[in-house]
């Protein structure tokens, strides 16, 4: 279609930096929330684990501006069909919203997350690491020592408030074009957000909070509105590589491409069930060798060192209790784990005290090695964005001997001094 490709910076919204839209705008001087920068050990970056009500109008949000722009562009007369990619930042942090958004949760009746003190306690090394990392987002105990968890709930309903206002926009620029009975909604987010579930803040880990995402999907209302279902609630697991297939049926699309890992998800919105809606499950990455796959029970996750948590998603929903070290769920593991994508570029995932070893089956590709200690600048092993190797060429040495002696060593595995020594 005639669009044209538009970006608004929400760089002005850093808040290591004074923020200033000009006259009558935003203008802080941040953070809002008090706390300290914990999330890159005080590098001056990009901190945005912020939180708090500006006094700035919706349109003066780069995600009201957005929403003008798409309410505008739905106006206009369009004589082919269109894609429109509308895509809003919030809720995200830095949680910031106009402030009258923030007047339906005042923070003494904010009901915080269901946590349980143990719940790390029946985690591996490298899951409670994960858990701990501030990087994604910052430090649960940095919010607890300052007593800030109510407020930053407040603030993540009021940034959804907000963001539901703006998309709310959207729907009845819709609803007052000439496209309302022929167009097609699809409302999708890219991760889940932690709000201090397993001591965490923000995304990157395998749990329901980081992997679960709001999907819907809105059949048009033209002529053949009875062959779609209509406030379907399902409870498969499915994935938003589904999409894709599942936009070019709807759009009787020829694909150019087959081999897909992607299902289209039309058995659901029929009005009929399908029993193919009743085999469905979802995989998610976390980083390269560790994954989670959800099926309509049960959660399974293996780490890259070969730890493993498995949930009962009826009984547990929290996913508070690990029964991986059961022996009766051996069988339902096993079964979940052949879900799981393996990488045969890859010949070990190996984990030694702090570090993830990469080594490829490849003869001639050297490994990657990351550190996954907190506090070890960007990414380390948990970002996966800077090689030690350089710094460990005598232990990789050590690593590889090991193995190459050792046939029968598990792909996903934990070396140990005393294993290297032998």
């Amino acid at each position: 279609g005639p669009f044209t490709r538009e970006e608004l910076s929400t760089l002005q919204q850093n808040p290591t930096h004074q923020v200033d839209r000009g006259p009558g705008k935003l203008q802080a001087t941040l953070p809002l929330n008090g706390m300290p920068d914990v999330r890159r050990d005080g590098t001056p970056l990009n901190n945005s684990f912020d939180w708090g009500p500006i006094d700035v109008t919706a349109e003066d949000m780069p995600d009201g501006a957005i929403a003008t722009w798409a309410v505008e562009t739905l106006a206009a007369d369009h004589d082919q069909p269109f894609f429109l990619g509308v895509g809003f930042y919030r809720p995200h942090q830095p949680l910031f919203a106009p402030r009258g958004y923030f007047a339906d949760f005042p923070t003494d009746e904010v009901q915080l997350p269901v946590t349980l003190s143990s719940d790390l306690d029946d985690l591996s090394f490298y899951a409670q690491r994960l858990a701990k990392y501030p990087l994604t987002a910052g430090s649960h105990a940095t919010v607890l020592e300052y007593q800030q968890w109510e407020s930053a709930v407040a603030a993540y309903l009021a940034c959804v408030k907000f963001v539901d206002d703006q998309l709310g926009r959207v729907i009845d620029a819709l609803d007052a074009s000439p496209h309302r009975e022929n167009t097609w909604i699809v409302v999708l987010s890219d991760h889940g957000y932690h709000l201090g579930e397993k001591d965490h803040w923000g995304k990157f880990t395998p749990w329901s909070e980081s992997t679960r995402v709001p999907l819907l999907i809105v059949p048009p209302r033209d002529a053949n509105s009875a062959d779609w279902a209509r406030s379907k609630n399902v409870t498969a697991p499915v994935s938003l590589i589904d999409l894709y297939p599942t936009l070019v049926e709807i759009c009787e699309i020829n694909s150019p491409n087959h081999d897909l890992d992607g299902r289209s998800l039309t058995p659901f919105l029929t009005p009929a069930a399908d029993a193919e809606t009743n085999d469905r499950f979802a995989v998610t990455s976390v980083g390269r060798g560790t994954q989670t796959v959800v099926d309509e029970a049960y959660r399974y996750v293996r780490y890259f060192d070969g730890s493993e948590e498995l949930y009962d998603r009826q009984s547990d929903p929290h996913e508070h209790h690990n029964l991986a070290h059961q022996r009766r769920f051996d069988t339902l593991k096993h079964e979940l784990q052949s879900h799981l994508p393996e990488d045969p570029a890859v010949a070990h995932f190996v984990r030694y005290q702090s570090l993830k070893i990469i080594l490829f089956a490849a003869p001639d590709q050297s490994p990657i090695t990351y550190a996954i200690t907190p506090g070890t600048g960007i990414g380390g092993g948990i970002g996966e964005t800077r090689d030690v190797s350089g710094q460990h060429a005598e232990l990789l040495d050590r690593v590889q001997a090991y193995l190459a002696t050792t046939p029968a060593a598990p792909k996903h595995l934990v070396l140990t001094p005393q294993e290297l020594k032998k």
